[in-house]
């Protein structure tokens, strides 16, 4: 190392400077739509629980903006040449903190896409598909997020191999492979169940290609989870591992960006398919026995209406006459 012991920054070059610059690009525009998406659906009273689960999930991942751009400046994508023990140690805990946030983030953000799509979807298997897909995404994230608190004892030791013991970097490993393997999944399902959904849906071919293509952006978000696996077994290397361990946060943040800003064009977008939006109430899935609205839906080419029961005459007479 050649680095003076004194050194407790550097300014980022070379990969550090590229996964800052890159980070820095990608906050402004999220935080924007995440804005809008939220005040318009105040404004018109239908902020409802993909709104909150999108918006904790922009919170943790302000955070883990600030742990990237912060990490740059101790040693993220520098190598061991740059660096002293004491960057070394501060840059390994930003990528462990990385982790921990970034899980975090993206299991809020897949839940919100994946309740938004619960409410677009009639046919029980879309529904099955979707809770499925909620359940193992949640799943895989809480067992890594474990896994990150329980591989060293205590915590600091994953950063001061002095401070306790670990377990082999195997773990580390296997977990990234775990997390990265149910996202790919994940992002799939959510990108290619939406075309099924509204193919019998009455609407607009124009309108059904629209929503298909910006629901199936999320294997934009899959792609950066398959670059980023050939380095995931720098996990177990501890020679420069600052720089090899860059990649990471340098996928993992455009992924986050990419699948969040799929689940503001989700919440935005579903005002299109339940036209005349004023409640919340009119926001729930469209199988919601408590709606009193006629919905139309194709079924083996058939239309059929399905009305729901109303308690007031005069409400069976509106429908009537409808």
């Amino acid at each position: 190392m050649v680095a003076s012991p004194d050194v407790t920054s550097i300014n980022p070059q070379g990969l550090g400077l590229v996964l800052l610059v890159v980070t820095l690009f990608l906050t402004p525009p999220f935080t924007i739509v995440v804005a809008l998406r939220c005040g318009i659906r105040l404004k018109h009273g239908v902020f409802s629980t993909d709104d909150i689960l999108m918006l904790v999930g922009w919170m943790l991942f302000m955070v883990v903006v600030g742990v990237i751009s912060k990490g740059c400046y101790y040693g993220l994508g520098a190598k061991d040449e740059r660096l002293n023990e004491y960057l070394v140690e501060k840059s390994k805990m930003h990528v462990w903190l990385f982790q921990t946030f970034y899980c975090s983030s993206l299991v809020f953000i897949k839940a919100s896409i994946c309740v938004t799509l619960l409410r677009i979807a009639v046919v029980k298997t879309h529904r099955i598909i979707t809770w499925v897909t909620l359940t193992a995404s949640c799943i895989s994230t809480l067992i890594v997020i474990i896994g990150l608190f329980a591989m060293c004892r205590p915590v600091q030791a994953n950063w001061d191999k002095s401070a306790g013991t670990c377990s082999p970097p195997i773990v580390i490993t296997s977990l990234s492979y775990l997390v990265s393997a149910a996202g790919v999944a994940t992002d799939w399902i959510c990108a290619i169940l939406p075309g099924f959904m509204l193919y019998k849906a009455q609407m607009k071919t124009a309108t059904k290609v629209s929503i298909s293509i910006i629901l199936g952006l999320g294997v934009l978000a899959s792609i950066a989870t398959i670059v980023r696996l050939p380095y995931i077994k720098f996990y177990a290397d501890p020679e420069n591992y600052p720089y090899n361990s860059n990649v990471t946060p340098f996928t993992g943040a455009g992924k986050s960006t990419v699948t969040s800003k799929v689940g503001v064009s989700t919440g935005r977008r579903h005002k299109s398919i339940i036209p005349n939006v004023k409640s919340d109430r009119d926001w729930e899935q469209l199988d919601d026995a408590s709606s009193s609205r006629k919905i139309i839906v194709t079924v083996d080419m058939e239309m059929q209406s399905l009305e729901r029961p109303t308690t007031s005459s005069r409400s069976r007479t509106s429908l009537s006459e409808a």
